[in-house]
């Protein structure tokens, strides 16, 4: 008996899945028809466990299939420029320079969603903690600067009396 390579519903040309010629139109329709009518398909317990081993394997370059497809997803960044940038810093956050272990964030421009670079948590939370808003950090540091003269003045003061 001769298999027919096009569908007799929809005449679109047939593929080979798991040894049978299948239509892909028509059984995308059915397979929403059967959910439709049978409400959508159980996950198992063994189906929820294997993509879970999947989200979490660990590719050669030491990120998970989660975190590249979250990098993907929210950034446009391919896991080869996430490493060519990390390569560029010197695996340093951009701002403090210490040394990124395992908790990487990626700092972006909320409005242009540009990439900007690599930061430690800390960072990142005391940017988002000042709305990204360049005066006002401006107006952090010249605090703290003040801040650090008056010590120093202190410091050199009480010197004086010592001596």
């Amino acid at each position: 008996m001769r298999r027919s390579l096009f569908c007799g519903v929809c005449n679109a040309r047939k593929i080979e899945r798991n040894g049978r010629l299948v239509c892909p139109p028509c059984s995308r329709r059915y397979a929403r028809e059967a959910a439709a009518r049978n409400g959508p398909p159980i996950i198992t317990d063994a189906v929820r466990a294997t993509k879970q081993r999947y989200r979490n394997k660990v590719r050669p370059s030491g990120l998970t299939n989660q975190q590249v497809y979250s990098l993907k997803k929210r950034y446009g960044l391919s896991e080869a420029a996430y490493l060519e940038l990390k390569l560029q810093q010197g695996s340093r956050c951009a701002i403090c320079e210490i040394t990124l272990s395992i908790e990487v964030l990626v700092d972006h421009d909320h409005q242009t969603d540009t990439v900007r670079g690599l930061l430690c948590r800390a960072c990142n939370f005391g940017l988002g903690l000042f709305d990204e808003d360049v005066d006002t950090l401006r107006k952090a540091a010249t605090y703290l600067e003040r801040h650090e003269q008056e010590i120093e003045l202190l410091d050199s003061f009480e010197r004086k009396e010592s001596a």
